[in-house]
């Protein structure tokens, strides 16, 4: 009984305090984080924000379901976006995890100044998100952590219970989980 409580009690407070599991359902920031993918968050806030972190935030706009996406730009710092490529402070910025087709929202030229304590983020997979280009910048405030890696991954998007006709026969509230769709190499991946 004690092993019990102590464990919830060091489990309570490591999800508050350190990391925190999330289940990823968009595509916006494919191939480093895919749909499906359960990552675990490093709370843990002692160092700062650099530009090609992966931030875990709070949705600027509606505030609702925390957002991923990887820091593009710090505060104080000017982007341009033209035909795919990013410039900060005019130096084209190395984006070896990027995904585009071509299509952009800034096909004919963005740019931003970086306000203090703000942050402007981008989806790798840039031609299907929705980032700083649509809702603007990310207030400081609003990062919740830096998703460091992937503890499971479905392409069902989440462990599927399913009761099994013979289970529920003998035991009515029992279900079983399905490994159906589970992506087994995505297991224990460090997010880059």
């Amino acid at each position: 009984m004690r092993l019990t409580l102590a464990f919830a009690v060091v489990s309570v407070w490591a999800s508050t305090f350190l990391v925190q599991p999330y289940v990823v359902d968009s595509t916006s920031m494919e191939p480093a984080i895919l749909p499906g993918d359960s990552v675990l968050v490093d709370k843990n806030g002692e160092r700062a924000v650099r530009r090609g972190d992966v931030i875990v935030f709070r949705d600027p706009v509606e505030g609702a379901d925390p957002l991923v996406k990887r820091v593009i730009g710090l505060p104080g710092e000017s982007i341009h976006i033209e035909h795919g490529r990013v410039t900060v402070n005019g130096e084209v910025l190395s984006e070896p995890y990027k995904r585009e087709s071509g299509l952009s929202h800034c096909a004919a030229g963005c740019r931003f100044d970086v306000p203090a304590a703000h942050y402007f983020v981008l989806g790798d997979n840039r031609d299907h998100s929705i980032d700083s280009r649509v809702f603007g910048f990310v207030p400081a405030s609003h990062v919740m952590g830096r998703p460091w890696l992937v503890f499971w991954s479905t392409e069902d998007r989440g462990v599927t219970l399913r009761p099994n006709a013979r289970m529920r026969e003998l035991a009515p509230n029992t279900t079983r989980i399905s490994f159906r769709g589970t992506r087994w190499q995505r297991f224990f991946q460090i997010i880059r």
